[in-house]
């Protein structure tokens, strides 16, 4: 998901500031942080219905599958960019940036499937749809050569739908936060959120490193043939070509284009009528528990307290004093 900020003929008049509280918390540009906030700010810019507004964006294309279809684009995105980096992802697929050459294996490696029976079969129709979207595809016998096998696996969504990904010892990564969006927002401007559809999909991997994204099910071979999650340089390259948008498929379902000044985004509230950032409800409901059982009892696991804390981290950028407080722990 991504932010557009809405030009300034769209701005309201400003209203003056609330007044700072002594236990307000500031960040770059004077952008306040709070811990809660009332109400939503109802008012918006006058304009075109979100439902009109959806109808006219004309998706090119609509029939092409997800699966690289950037590379559907390549006119276009010359037309618009000379940045070379980009233009030979969208032209010949991403290469994957290797330390050391992986072991590579001639004969298949077939991972036994999950024993739960009900993952198993969401792991065959998830594997079947992303055939059917070109994410992936099947390795005909005649065609085996030596690869890079690895684990298929999915992880759940908070709205109940998998999300597939393959097990590549991912490293730690540097993911967009709060903090790191402070500096380009400022009080009073209106916004709308863009939620793409299969993000990583649209990406197209080189056709000489697909041998490394090799996985297996039920004696059949697959390999990814668009940027897969779990790759640790996907979220450095998906940032980077976002910024010149052609070719991606928008999720209507999650995608809000009537411009707000009270929007949740990376999991955080941003109210820039008020010019704060504070935790959703949900996220206060999902700390108080923990935090009142790690009060009230006197020794816990240390794996559940590195979890608390991490958790508690995660809203300190947007908790008035967070660090502060959560420096005793």
């Amino acid at each position: 998901m991504f932010l557009i900020f809405i030009p300034s003929k769209y701005k309201k008049k400003a209203k003056s500031r609330p007044r700072q509280t002594q236990s307000a918390a500031k960040v770059k540009s004077n952008f306040k942080v709070k811990a809660k906030g009332k109400g939503k700010q109802s008012a918006k810019p006058s304009g075109d219905s979100p439902l009109n507004v959806w109808e006219g964006l004309g998706l090119p294309q609509p029939d092409l599958p997800v699966g690289g279809r950037l590379s559907a684009f390549f006119p276009q995105w010359k037309e618009i960019t000379q940045d070379s980096w980009a233009l030979s992802i969208v032209a010949e697929g991403l290469s994957i940036p290797l330390l050391r050459e992986p072991p590579l294996t001639a004969e298949p490696i077939f991972f036994p499937p999950p024993v739960d029976l009900e993952k198993a079969l969401a792991v065959r129709r998830e594997i079947a749809t992303l055939v059917e979207k070109s994410a992936v595809e099947e390795v005909p016998r005649h065609r085996f050569s030596p690869g890079f096998y690895s684990r298929f696996c999915l992880v759940k969504k908070k709205s109940g739908a998998w999300c597939p990904i393959i097990d590549l010892r991912p490293k730690k990564i540097k993911i967009e936060t709060p903090r790191g969006i402070i500096t380009s927002v400022r009080e009073g401007i209106w916004a709308t959120s863009i939620d793409l559809k299969d993000t990583y999909f649209h990406i197209p991997m080189r056709k000489s490193d697909r041998k490394y994204l090799h996985f297996s099910c039920e004696g059949k071979i697959f390999q990814f043939r668009a940027m897969p999650f779990g790759l640790t340089t996907a979220p450095m390259v998906f940032t980077k070509l976002l910024q010149v948008v052609v070719g991606f498929i928008p999720s209507r379902e999650k995608t809000e284009l009537s411009p707000s000044q009270d929007f949740v985004f990376l999991g955080y509230r941003f109210n820039v009528a008020r010019g704060i950032i504070l935790p959703t409800q949900e996220k206060f409901i999902k700390a108080r528990s923990p935090v009142l059982q790690f009060i009230q009892t006197s020794a816990v696991q240390v794996r559940w307290y590195l979890s608390l804390l991490g958790f508690l981290n995660s809203l300190a950028d947007v908790v008035a004093l967070g660090r502060l407080h959560i420096r005793p722990l």
